[in-house]
């Protein structure tokens, strides 16, 4: 699946979200270098986009590796109530 977004910088530019979790090829670079070290292609993080085990692996690290994490999903997760559910999760896992 790929969806466009505008681009804040470019007026009349339109970013493509790609995938199930609906990542920008620089949102995947930039979090597969913080997390895991790795500098991708863009060809690998649309890659990585593409493929639903490793996005759905990625979305979940960003989540509960970055306390704001889910404000990735920002209009996502102010319809299902993100911050509710994820301090829940937490309190269980303490």
């Amino acid at each position: 699946m790929i969806t466009w977004d505008p681009n804040p910088k470019h007026k009349g530019i339109q970013i493509a979200s790609i995938g199930t979790c609906q990542f920008k090829q620089s949102t995947v670079q930039y979090y597969y270098k913080t997390l895991y070290n790795k500098v991708l292609t863009g060809k690998e993080a649309n890659d990585v986009a593409f493929s639903d085990e490793k996005c759905k692996e990625l979305m979940s690290d960003i989540v509960f590796k970055f306390k704001e994490g889910h404000e990735e999903w920002y209009n996502t997760c102010k319809k299902v109530d993100c911050d509710g559910q994820l301090r829940v999760i937490r309190e269980l896992e303490n």
